[in-house]
C-alpha cells in the first residue's frame, strides 16, 4: 500500500463533506439559498465529474436527514427539499456549461427555459392529480394561514401579547384576492429568481475555475459575464411587453399578466448589462476594497431597477466606450 496517498485522500474527502455541509447550510439559510449550487458545482470542478456526484450525494443525504430531523411542518419540508433538488439541477447544468464550453448566456437561457418547463410541468401535474386549479390550491392554503392567525391571536387576547398586524389580518380576511395577485406574480418572481440564480453561480463558478486551470486556456470565464450586452433589436421586446402589461387588461386581464412577466424576464438580462457597466463603473473610479463590496451590495439589495435602466439605456450611450474615452483623455 503506498500509503503517502492517505493524507491527500483523507484531505479530498474532507473537502467533498465540508461542500456538500455547505450547500444544505446555505439551502436552509434560506436568504443565502441562491448560492447553494455553487459548492455542488466547485466539487465538479476541483474533484470532477464522479467525485462530484458523489458530493451531490452526500449534500442529498445531509439534507434528507437535517429536514427529517428538524422540520415538521410539510409546507416547509416541501420548500425546503423543492430547493435543494432545483439547486442539484442548476449545479449539474452550470458544471457542463462550464465543462462543455459552452458560451455562458446561450447555456444560461438554455438551462432557465430547461428549469422553467420542467417546473411548469410539475405544478400541471400535480394540479392535475389533485383535479384543482391554482387559484383553488392558494386559496386553500391562504385558508390554513387564517387559522393558524385565529389561534395566534386568541393566544394574544390571553396572554396580552402584541397584535397581530392589521395588514395581515386583512389580506388573510380576502383568500381570493390574496390568491389572484400571488398567481399573476409568481411566474415573474420564479423566472426572475432562476436567471438571477443561473447567473450568479455560474459567475462564481467559472472564477472559481479560471483560478484553478492556471495557465490552461479556457473559452470563457466570468469577464464574458460581465461584457454582456443585449442586442439593440432587445429594446423592441421592452416595448412590445410594456405596451402589453400596461393595456393588455383592457382586451384580456391575462394579458397584461404576461406582458409584465415578460418585461420582468428581459429586464434581469438588461440588469446584467447594467451590472456589469456598474462594475466598469468602479473600475473607472478605482474604488476597491471593503467599500466596493458594501457599495455593490447594496447597490444590487437597493436599485436593482436602477441597474436594469442602465443596461438598457447603454444601447444609445455606450458607457464604456465613453469611460474609455475619458479615462484615455486623462
Amino acid at each position: 500500500m503506498n500509503t503517502s496517498q492517505l493524507p491527500s485522500n483523507s484531505s479530498e474527502t474532507s473537502r467533498m463533506l465540508m461542500l456538500g455541509g455547505f450547500s444544505v447550510l446555505l439551502c436552509l439559510s434560506i436568504l443565502m439559498s441562491i448560492f447553494t449550487p455553487y459548492p455542488l458545482g466547485l466539487s465538479s470542478i476541483v474533484h470532477g465529474r464522479t467525485k462530484g456526484f458523489v458530493t451531490i450525494g452526500i449534500a442529498g443525504l445531509l439534507c434528507f436527514g437535517v429536514l427529517s430531523l428538524g422540520v415538521s411542518d410539510p409546507d416547509f419540508y416541501f420548500f425546503y427539499l423543492t430547493t435543494f433538488c432545483v439547486s442539484l439541477v442548476i449545479a449539474l447544468g452550470l458544471v457542463e456549461i462550464i465543462k462543455r464550453e459552452i458560451n455562458p448566456f446561450i447555456g444560461i437561457l438554455a438551462l432557465g427555459v430547461c428549469i422553467t418547463i420542467g417546473a411548469a410541468g410539475g405544478i400541471v401535474s400535480y394540479l392535475d392529480h389533485v383535479d384543482k386549479s391554482l387559484n383553488t390550491v392558494v386559496i386553500e392554503e391562504i385558508k390554513k394561514r387564517q387559522l393558524v392567525l385565529e389561534e395566534l391571536k386568541a393566544a394574544n387576547t390571553k396572554e396580552e401579547k402584541a397584535e397581530v398586524p392589521f395588514e395581515l389580518e386583512a389580506l388573510l380576511a380576502q383568500p381570493e384576492v390574496v390568491a389572484e395577485a400571488l398567481v399573476k406574480q409568481l411566474p415573474a418572481t420564479f423566472l426572475v429568481w432562476v436567471f438571477v440564480m443561473l447567473w450568479v453561480n455560474l459567475f462564481l463558478m467559472l472564477k472559481s475555475h479560471r483560478i484553478m486551470a492556471g495557465t490552461k486556456n479556457y473559452s470563457y470565464n466570468e469577464m464574458h459575464l460581465l461584457s454582456f450586452k443585449m442586442p439593440d433589436k432587445g429594446v423592441w421586446f421592452v416595448i412590445v411587453f410594456l405596451v402589453m402589461g400596461a393595456f393588455g387588461d383592457q382586451v384580456n386581464p391575462w394579458l397584461s399578466t404576461v406582458g409584465t412577466t415578460l418585461l420582468h424576464v428581459i429586464g434581469v438580462f438588461y440588469f446584467f448589462q447594467g451590472f456589469g457597466i456598474y462594475l466598469a463603473f468602479l473600475d473607472f473610479v478605482r474604488l476597491t476594497g471593503v467599500m466596493r463590496t458594501v457599495l455593490v451590495v447594496l447597490t444590487v439589495m437597493s436599485a436593482g431597477q436602477i441597474l436594469a435602466v442602465i443596461g438598457l439605456a447603454d444601447m444609445f450611450i455606450d458607457f464604456r466606450k465613453l469611460m474609455k474615452k475619458n479615462k484615455l483623455g486623462e
